[in-house]
């Protein structure tokens, strides 16, 4: 074979002309010798027997030049035809073939290969256009210099570019300035069957630039493949600092084990939203890529990858420095006029296996607004890291392991209006995600989160399961729907979560439901401290909540077999247990709740006391005055005496604030009991328990209005007369 062209050097003393005439002239020759080969063996054939002969000479026809002893004579002509068609479609040119369509400055240094790469790019695409067979440009060992335009170098179809690693280096030149995209193509016709690999592209980080970042303007974006069908990207370093580094609408795509490192821009106050990889389509793969974000003054970039569309899998990648490592979202088919896409939303797409060291949020779900039934579906989460980091300029964000991006009608924007799409059977599993730092917060609205579902739109059939969420100084699990916003007007729900099988480890509030969410299954988590935190809000004191039920419509939990674990003496923390009125947690019958030992107002006699007798009949007692007394609520209470570990009495020691007490004992004190405590001025005043952390007591109401002085002889007050 006379191919490939790798080692020809810079042509000097032939016209372009003449070197096209010698490709043409080679490519002829090697379509001759191929056909001659090919006559001598159908000769072969001819001269014998059927291919169930089992004479010395068929025997021989079966065996191919490579020593394969092939079934039958034509499955060796077949292989071998393949193999000459392969090699007749790889035509190679390398660039230095064209280096006389390079660009010179006044010593005869090249400053601008990128005329000679479209040059060997248009030869090799006009050998396809009958032949739909074109070839790969070859980029040899050196760095080759371009001057960046807003469409510097245009892909073809069947035309690929290879180099031969590292050593390979197409670079920005730095007179550039600001530039647009350094390969683009796509636009008018679909690029089909391109594969760029085995290089570096470089932005070269040291031209200067001067505008502030939008899509709209300088993008300084090394790929844009615009439509495409086909297209692998490997084994590319990218030195990127512009709003892409790659980006396409992509049918049977591929980028995989290339490595993206994120130079921000030089330029004061540098601020625009970044995707490094933004691919939209169906059925790709983004496989074993690494992202790093470098950091420079205060710039961060934004999203290390965005997706939009069907079917795909993003798996094996590794992100760090970005504030967010993936989005996913359902804005596929607007853009998509050369290869249509029908199906409208995000479908079916996996994110597995990757890890994500960042500031912000590990993964997005962004519900666009962009057509109605424009759902992400579907979509299954796994064997994820994520892990939060700790870093600069995040302007008060919301941080979070996995979590929703929320319109905004103050930008403008068609997709920040009112999502009339949703999310539906979201799965979530056996994803760790992990935050730097504890930073403990009660706040709704920006508290950090390991899944953090805050909508206003429709989320139905979410499966959470399995997961390890750790030092969280927020939420675990956070769910929320709007109320009255003009972003949900239908009043949506989120409907149908099931969370199970999680550990929840350092995590001071494991799962928080606030409002609007229906039918949400809580069973055999684990809601686990080891560590004494020295300040008492800092622990674990609350392991599920629900709040504003009554107002905002959220109703029917199923909680069941969810353990507690403290490797702190005395630490109790509330779990809804039983079936609880508003004083604590709105866990109630009405709201057609299911809770593990879900008997109304359990009632456990301690010992004798001065107004009920020992006597106890269903969930009344029998009060010395041959009453019936009952609970006039739903509050599991206890009628006795606490006691401390030597049967002492167990007296307030201080008020620490409006809802906490510091105890000589809580021994005998339990979540959920009520106790009625003795003032100074003779009165008494009934609270809940909330929950025990060693000799402190959390309640659900303000116990710091009157001074406190000791725990009277009954833990509840809360009885009334049964008929």
């Amino acid at each position: 074979m006379r191919w490939p062209y790798a080692n020809i050097g810079v042509v000097t003393t032939r016209t372009f002309r003449n070197l096209l005439n010698k490709i043409h002239g080679d490519i002829a020759a090697d379509m001759q010798e191929h056909k001659d080969r090919a006559d001598n063996i159908q000769a072969q054939i001819n001269n014998l027997v059927a291919d169930g002969d089992s004479s010395p000479e068929a025997a021989q026809a079966r065996v191919g030049t490579d020593g394969t002893n092939y079934a039958t004579l034509k499955a060796r002509l077949d292989s071998e035809n393949q193999i000459v068609t392969s090699q007749l479609t790889d035509i190679s040119i390398n660039i230095k073939q064209f280096s006389d369509k390079a660009v010179k400055d006044s010593t005869g240094s090249i400053i601008d290969w990128a005329p000679a790469i479209q040059a060997a790019i248009d030869f090799l695409y006009s050998q396809s256009i009958n032949s739909n067979q074109g070839g790969t440009i070859l980029i040899p060992a050196g760095t080759f210099y371009v001057i960046g335009k807003s469409q510097t170098i245009i892909l073809r179809s069947n035309v690929s570019i290879r180099g031969i690693g590292k050593s390979s280096v197409i670079k920005i030149h730095e007179s550039t300035g600001d530039w647009g995209y350094l390969f683009f193509g796509g636009q008018t016709e679909l690029l089909e069957n391109v594969t760029i690999s085995d290089l570096v592209l470089d932005c070269n980080v040291n031209n200067p630039v001067t505008k502030t970042e939008r899509w709209q303007y300088s993008n300084r974006v090394l790929i844009n493949v615009g439509e495409a069908k086909d297209f692998k990207l490997a084994n590319v370093m990218m030195i990127t600092n512009g709003v892409w580094g790659f980006r396409g609408f992509v049918e049977n795509g591929e980028i995989s084990n290339n490595e993206f490192i994120f130079e921000p821009p030089i330029y004061q106050d540098a601020s625009f939203d970044v995707s490094t990889i933004w691919i939209g389509g169906k059925h790709n793969r983004v496989l074993y890529n690494t992202l790093i974000a470098n950091w420079r003054s205060d710039f961060i970039p934004e999203t290390a990858i965005e997706t939009q569309g069907h079917y795909s899998y993003y798996g094996n990648n590794t992100v760090r420095g970005y504030k967010v490592g993936l989005i996913e979202s359902n804005n596929t088919g607007y853009e998509n006029p050369l290869n249509p896409i029908l199906e409208l939303g995000a479908l079916y797409n996996k994110i597995v296996n990757n890890t994500f060291e960042v500031l912000v949020g590990g993964l997005t779900l962004w519900a666009m607004h962009v057509a109605d039934d424009s759902y992400i579906k579907g979509c299954q989460i796994s064997n994820n890291n994520f892990k939060i980091v700790e870093g600069n300029n995040l302007l008060k964000r919301s941080r979070y392991g996995i979590g929703i991006s929320k319109a905004d009608l103050t930008t403008g924007s068609t997709h920040d209006g009112v999502q009339t799409g949703k999310i539906n059977t979201l799965k979530i599993d056996n994803n760790h995600i992990e935050f730097e730092k504890r930073v403990v917060s009660d706040s709704i609205s920006s508290a950090d989160a390991g899944v953090r579902l805050d909508t206003e739109f429709e989320i139905e059939g979410t499966d959470i399961s399995q997961n390890t969420f750790y030092n969280i100084g927020g939420f675990g699990v956070y769910l929320s729907a709007a109320v009255d916003s003009v972003l949900n007007p239908n009043s949506q729900f989120i409907k149908n979560t099931i969370i199970q099988n999680n550990i929840f480890l350092e995590v001071r509030k494991p799962i928080r439901v606030n409002t609007r969410v229906k039918r949400t299954t809580i069973t055999n988590n684990s809601f686990v401290q080891q560590i004494d935190y020295p300040n008492l809000i800092d622990n674990m004191i609350v392991t599920i909540e629900a709040y504003s039920r009554s107002a905002q419509d959220t109703s029917r939990f199923f909680i069941k077999n969810n353990s507690i674990s403290s490797s702190v003496l005395n630490h109790r923390p509330f779990y809804p247990k039983y079936l609880l009125g508003l004083a604590i947690s709105n866990y109630s019958r009405d709201y057609q709740d299911i809770l593990e030992n879900n008997e109304p107002g359990v009632v456990v006699v301690q010992g004798q006391t001065d107004r009920y007798q020992i006597v106890q009949n269903g969930n009344f007692l029998i009060g010395k005055d041959g009453l019936r007394y009952g609970l006039t609520n739903t509050i599991q209470a206890t009628i006795g005496r606490p006691y401390g570990i030597n049967k002492s009495d167990v007296k307030v020691v201080k008020v620490v604030d409006s809802t906490i007490l510091e105890f000589s004992d809580t021994l005998d004190i339990y979540p959920s009991q009520s106790l009625s405590l003795k003032c100074t001025d003779g009165t008494y005043k009934v609270v809940t328990v909330l929950s025990v952390y060693k000799q402190y007591v959390f309640f659900t109401v303000d116990v710091s209005q009157v001074k406190i002085n000791e725990i009277v002889k009954y833990y509840s007050d809360n009885l009334g007369l049964v008929n």
